[in-house]
């Protein structure tokens, strides 16, 4: 029986218990339940297991290794260049690096695309940057418009003649 194999990993065994319950007729959100598991990950395993056969419960390390990684020398040159410009570097007209032109910047100096924006997260945060989303202002808003009704509301605020209600 899988579940007496010694080789099994933690992960793996969880996979076999997952599927005996499930031929002992536990619906999948009860499975999902006692192993942890979303019931996603209980569905997948079942086809997995219908395939291929325990075999297909095992965790297998891919066997191509990961062609977009960048050597160290490679990660310095982004590093140096992040904390310049986009501008400068003649990617884009932004004065601050976005996803699109850090992308851009990656692919240019190292010909490596990401699949994942996380990568280029990592890349920003080793290079000592945080990723922030931009809050844009808006063009339209007038000005005086705005400083008008400020002092209005001071003013009612310090006369005492501002009630509000919930």
């Amino acid at each position: 029986m899988a579940l007496h194999d010694q080789g099994l990993s933690k992960t793996e065994f969880i996979r076999v218990q997952a599927i005996l319950l499930r031929k002992k007729g536990f619906e999948r959100k009860v499975i999902a339940e006692i192993v942890g598991k979303s019931i996603h990950a209980i569905e997948d395993w079942v086809v997995a297991y219908n395939h291929h056969g325990v075999e297909g419960l095992r965790t297998h390390t891919p066997v191509t290794p990961n062609h977009t990684s960048l050597s160290n020398q490679q990660r310095e040159k982004l590093w140096a260049l992040l904390k310049k410009k986009p501008c400068d570097l003649k990617i884009g007209e932004e004065e601050y690096w976005t996803m699109a032109t850090v992308k851009q910047l990656v692919e240019r100096e190292t010909k490596v695309v990401y699949k994942s924006d996380n990568s280029y997260r990592k890349l920003l945060r080793q290079a000592g940057m945080s990723y922030q989303k931009v809050e844009f202002e808006d063009k339209h808003k007038n000005q005086a418009n705005h400083d008008e009704f400020k002092k209005q509301f001071e003013a009612k605020v310090k006369g005492g003649h501002l009630s509000m209600w919930w």
